[in-house]
């Protein structure tokens, strides 16, 4: 699903472009974040943007920590985008993977909820 905003061939843009510089502390942060943020629509990670809501989601966290935010506020703020993307899945702590561990998901639709 979702659309292309490109000429040609989609994968020839996709990473290429420097939209926003982040410093290495930055980037660091982002992919911690992303790494533990689940979607259920694909069931990956916010570090593997495979969809429309991966990618959407990579740069809100892009955004916020080129901005100075916490990883706690980078963690709320990827629960509430996916809360109001996936409005049918659970509410709290929505798609946060709460382990530590990034390499399994659950079976259960959950919006990706590791506890």
């Amino acid at each position: 699903g979702g659309w292309t905003a490109s000429i040609g061939d989609v994968m020839d843009h996709f990473n290429m472009h420097d939209f926003m510089a982040l410093t290495p502390d930055e980037q660091a942060l982002v992919e911690k974040v992303a790494k533990k943020t689940f979607r259920p629509c694909c069931r990956n990670s916010a570090y593997f943007p495979d969809c429309n809501h991966g990618m959407a989601m990579l740069g809100l966290l892009e955004i916020l920590a080129q901005k100075g935010a916490s990883e706690d506020n980078l963690v709320a703020a990827a629960t509430k985008a996916n809360s109001i993307w996936f409005p049918q899945q659970q509410q709290t702590n929505c798609g946060i993977q709460t382990t530590g561990q990034t390499q399994t998901v659950p079976s259960q639709p959950s919006c990706g909820l590791q506890s």
